[in-house]
């Protein structure tokens, strides 16, 4: 059985997604600057624990999906605090979808989207991104 785990590529869209959290620290330290720069430096210690927080949060996320196949299915678990575990035969694959744009290409990543006619019209029902070699694997045992 191969586990397949997330490129760390997905650790930096993780924190990108979150970092327009630290736009309040910085719109409060530039007003603290501008009128007290003692209260600006004492109040940094809540944006380095933001930043921490945003950190922690991908690195768990990239760490707590990843699917194997097993049996001939592909077996999915993901979810940090409630997991989630599902199947999917490879007769109810409809659709994989191997998209790779020029940050993923860069390091080397491909994003994989496994669609089924039971999942959502608008979006994949499984997405992961992946080295591109892990890829080229799913795709040969898909």
């Amino acid at each position: 059985m191969k586990l397949y785990r997330q490129h760390p590529a997905s650790l930096i869209e993780g924190v990108w997604k979150n970092i327009f959290l630290l736009a309040f620290p910085l719109l409060r330290g530039l007003l603290a600057l501008s009128f007290d720069v003692y209260k600006w430096v004492s109040g940094a210690w809540l944006d380095i624990l933001i930043l921490i927080v945003i950190i922690t949060y991908a690195v768990l996320r990239m760490k707590s999906r990843y699917f194997y196949i097993e049996k001939e299915n592909l077996y999915v678990k993901s979810g940090i605090f409630f997991r989630n575990h599902f199947t999917i035969p490879p007769s109810e694959i409809t659709t994989v979808y191997f998209s790779q744009n020029p940050f993923h290409k860069a390091l080397g990543a491909t994003r994989v989207i496994i669609e089924t006619n039971a999942g959502a019209k608008t979006k994949g029902d499984f997405s992961i991104i992946l080295s591109r070699k892990n890829a080229l694997a799913l795709e040969e045992s898909i």
